[in-house]
């Protein structure tokens, strides 16, 4: 297996094509977990941000068509209504 470098913080440390990941501690070269949780961070920025010609079971209630409580205000062709979006 051939070992190459990469860049981490600045400085040049090997690194090798292996199916497998092992993370080091680099300052005191303990073995870190193998998992990770997933954080919200992550959650939050790969969430959709537009939501233009995305299907209706993919939208959150009060974004589709049918508005479920009839109690939320939005913005329609210019307008601000509570019903329903007609086709």
């Amino acid at each position: 297996m051939k070992q190459r470098s990469i860049l981490i913080d600045g400085a040049w440390r090997p690194a090798t094509a292996v199916g497998s990941f092992r993370a080091v501690n680099p300052a005191t070269g303990e073995r870190l977990p193998d998992e990770y949780p997933i954080s919200a961070s992550l959650r939050r920025f790969s969430q959709l941000e537009c939501y233009d010609n995305v299907r209706q079971d993919r939208l959150p209630a009060v974004l589709r068509d049918h508005n479920p409580n009839s109690k939320t205000w939005r913005l329609i062709d210019g307008q601000w209504t509570r019903g329903d979006v007609t086709v």
